[in-house]
């Protein structure tokens, strides 16, 4: 079943890198992929559905040239939030965990378990605090509706709800605006990598 004229249209801008179209595309679909996302999650985590939607989204707005018209958009954008859920899946799956005291048996007997320093070197530890300035200035270049709620989730650890109230906005406006801000800075930050 082909996409509407309306959506058709959509995505040939996006494909040209038109950013409101994509912008567009995002709010016809925001609700039905955080909802496709919370019925993966068993837990109903609504936290972990909002980022498994922006997560698609940007996935979207990277291989939107790649797609082909021979599905609905609708069901192509599915596939790519099932993905990321199953790549959430995979990164958070759970290890045996054996004490630090114990010893390992080997073939040859017993050794003892030793444990290497991860801790940064003072010269990494000064590239990473430049990189993060570095990456909070380009924060600071977004506009204001997007780089509050950013700093107020990254910075200050509130979630979402708390956000929605301390701007006096609904919680979808903060989570729209988040992704949105998410996937401008994907985009900023890949000259920066």
């Amino acid at each position: 079943m082909a996409d509407n004229p309306k959506l058709q249209l959509l995505i040939r801008k996006c494909k040209r890198g038109d950013r409101r179209a994509f912008d567009d595309l995002m709010s016809i679909h925001e609700k039905q992929v955080y909802g496709f996302a919370l019925g993966l999650l068993k837990n109903k985590n609504y936290e972990e559905a909002s980022d498994i939607t922006i997560e698609a989204f940007i996935r979207a707005f990277k291989a939107i040239a790649s797609f082909r018209n021979d599905c609905n958009f609708s069901s192509w954008l599915f596939t790519i939030v099932k993905n990321v859920y199953i790549d959430r899946l995979k990164a958070n799956k759970k290890f045996d965990y054996a004490s630090l005291d114990s010893d390992i048996e080997t073939d040859d007997g017993t050794i003892q378990r030793e444990i290497g320093d991860d801790a940064l070197n003072p010269e990494e530890t000064v590239e990473s605090e430049e990189r993060s300035k570095e990456i909070w200035a380009i924060v600071e270049t977004l506009p204001e509706i997007q780089s509050t709620p950013i700093k107020l989730y990254f910075q200050e650890g509130l979630g979402y709800e708390e956000i929605a109230e301390k701007l006096n906005v609904p919680v979808g406006t903060v989570k729209s605006r988040i992704n949105r801000a998410k996937a401008a800075l994907e985009e900023k930050l890949a000259d920066f990598r």
